[in-house]
């Protein structure tokens, strides 16, 4: 006669002791944490998420023993996940199946040991106790930026940033003193003038011919004996 039961029956005068009480529980059968026995929903389903996680060894001396993560979802086991760069481009990159809607804290290693985890500056803005952090999409797939190791941004470029030098690298964040400068004069080995340091002509070249006993000279512009 119990109104909560599952088998409360509206017709029962008297109470047989019979009442089923309802399990709560997750009653999807798509989430992580369905309930096969659970007949009410109870609100607390958990979905997967694909997190793809991406860092940029580049400016590393990459450890040997690989390049790991480790994190809350992996009890903060440093050899359980291993990123791999599987193009050659410096970049490292593994996907976890993580909750959907989750908090999670997590860092990098360059090794697969506790001393080989980065170190995150204080002021970094994804540091959160020394750690870096993401709550996760409601989505199946969620890419993640690539981010330079021990940085929470992406890694600086080095290389001549002045664009009126011979080397300049338009993808150059920070310059590192390689600019090359043009050198103008005659770049022609078989003029007398020959300047091998030159790289750019300036229509200088001389040019020398023995006739009839004398030297006969010119350049490019014009003829002189």
């Amino acid at each position: 006669t119990d109104s909560f039961a599952v088998n409360y029956s509206v017709l029962a005068t008297c109470d047989d002791s019979s009442c089923i009480s309802p399990t709560y529980g997750c009653t999807d059968f798509l989430a992580n944490n369905y309930d096969s026995t659970a007949i009410s929903d109870d609100g607390s389903c958990t979905y997967t998420v694909s997190v793809e996680f991406n860092v940029d060894m580049n400016n590393e001396v990459v450890s040997s023993n690989g390049v790991h993560i480790a994190g809350a979802f992996t009890s903060w086991s440093t050899d359980s996940i291993e990123m791999l760069d599987l193009n050659g481009d410096g970049i490292y990159t593994v996907s976890v199946d993580l909750n959907q809607g989750w908090y999670y804290e997590y860092k990098y290693l360059n090794g697969d040991n506790v001393g080989s985890y980065e170190f995150l500056a204080s002021w970094e803005s994804c540091n959160n106790s020394g750690n870096r952090f993401l709550t996760t999409d409601s989505i199946s797939i969620q890419v993640l930026p690539i981010v330079c190791f021990s940085s929470c941004t992406s890694c600086p470029i080095y290389g001549c940033t002045d664009s009126t030098s011979i080397n300049y690298n338009i993808l150059a964040t920070v310059d590192d003193s390689s600019c090359i400068y043009p050198v103008f004069g005659c770049i022609d080995s078989i003029a007398i003038n020959f300047n091998p340091f030159a790289t750019f002509s300036d229509s200088s070249c001389m040019y020398c011919v023995l006739f009839n006993l004398s030297f006969s000279c010119s350049n490019e512009n014009k003829t002189s004996s």
